[in-house]
């Protein structure tokens, strides 16, 4: 199984780019969106908890065809309350890491300067319930990346450095973002 986590801030194209990949790898992938599941399970119909929909994401995951490709529309932290967390608890990515049916784990930062998150933002502003701060954002980038890096040393250490990749994708050009996502699907 290949398990691909898409992530990023708010605001830097994720959702662009996945719908992008959703049309491109139509039948040949497997798409689970983990921000609308929460926001499905937890926000809008109180069905779950924090807890129950992290283990529904998960199992959703392990009960994949072995020959999956999974890509996850992804944030490597969110922001709480009490601060920041991981999506799904870093204990729950080494049960993954662990699984024994993760072949090969690629992990994206989707990436754009601040003030063009802040612009994006500001657009969907009357949608979204997003931060327009850019300190905040910067702050947000930040904590995702050093987030993203403990994933990577998760699944690193329990399935070895030749088994996950790390990239970067720039969404300031669209055509590009699409180019480079493409390349590594």
């Amino acid at each position: 199984m290949k398990l691909i986590l898409v992530g990023g801030v708010q605001g830097v194209g994720k959702s662009t780019l996945l719908d992008f990949c959703k049309d491109e790898f139509a039948g040949k992938i497997e798409i689970i969106d983990a921000g609308e599941l929460f926001r499905q399970y937890c926000i809008r119909d109180k069905l779950k908890t924090h807890n129950e929909v992290e283990e529904l994401i998960i199992e959703s995951i392990l009960e994949m065809p072995k020959d999956a490709t999974i890509v996850l529309h992804w944030h490597f932290a969110v922001t709480r309350p009490e601060g920041f967390i991981p999506q799904i608890s870093f204990e729950r990515i080494k049960r993954l890491a662990l699984s024994q049916l993760i072949d090969e784990v690629v992990l994206i930062a989707v990436e754009a300067p601040v003030d063009v998150i802040y612009d994006r933002r500001l657009k969907d502003s009357d949608s979204k319930k997003r931060n327009l701060s850019i300190e905040t954002i910067r702050g947000e980038i930040e904590c995702d990346f050093e987030f993203m890096k403990k994933h990577a040393e998760i699944f690193t250490v329990h399935l070895g450095v030749d088994r996950v990749a790390i990239h970067q994708i720039e969404n300031i050009d669209l055509e590009v973002a699409k180019s480079k996502l493409r390349s590594i699907v």
